[in-house]
């Protein structure tokens, strides 16, 4: 027979789900109360810190976000997305260096994740590496070709390359995709 689970237990629990449903709703310092209150109740909750670490660089708290997520890091030296969203607010805070540390960490721990691929290749494309960026670009877009932001940023990276064959080849396929319609793709 298996225990119940403790009041602490459902308690955690009760108050993660009231602080992710505050963060969704975009109620921020509710959230982070919740979240505050998760950790006070048990401090290495890895996805309290994440999500208190997200919402701080959310909020502009970019020194406190740091903290968070470079402590669920030390959690969970193997999980890709504490690795990624420690590269966001690396980015967020101007040190493209170790945000591209932590993202090519990521990266190597999920090899396949989109938002880790497509950031990844912004990141070098925005930092000159245009051939490394068009490399990651063509993985997210075999994945889904209908990945439409990441459609432009191959197109301008093929143009900064200087294969304007093959930007002007790849913009009149999304104008294709759009729905044929030139407009729809400077609108997007």
């Amino acid at each position: 027979m298996q225990d119940a689970p403790s009041d602490n237990t459902l308690l955690v629990r009760q108050q993660l789900e009231l602080a992710m449903d505050h963060h969704q709703a975009g109620r921020l310092p509710a959230a982070d109360r919740h979240y505050a209150r998760v950790l006070e109740l048990q401090p290495d909750h890895l996805q309290a810190v994440r999500l208190r670490g997200v919402l701080a660089r959310t909020r502009g708290r970019l020194q406190q976000s740091l903290q968070l997520l470079t402590t669920a890091v030390a959690l969970a030296p193997d999980h890709a997305q504490v690795h990624a969203e420690l590269g966001m607010t690396h980015l967020a805070s101007g040190d493209l260096h170790h945000a591209e540390h932590s993202l090519r960490r990521a990266q190597v721990l999920n090899p396949n994740a989109i938002n880790i691929l497509t950031n990844l290749g912004a990141l070098l494309h925005h930092r000159g590496h245009v051939r490394a960026a068009l490399e990651l670009y063509r993985q997210v877009l075999a994945q889904d070709p209908a990945e439409f932001e990441v459609r432009c940023n191959f197109i301008k990276a093929l143009a900064d390359a200087g294969d304007t064959d093959a930007a002007l080849r790849e913009a009149e396929a999304a104008v294709a995709a759009a729905g044929g319609e030139r407009g729809t793709l400077a609108a997007k």
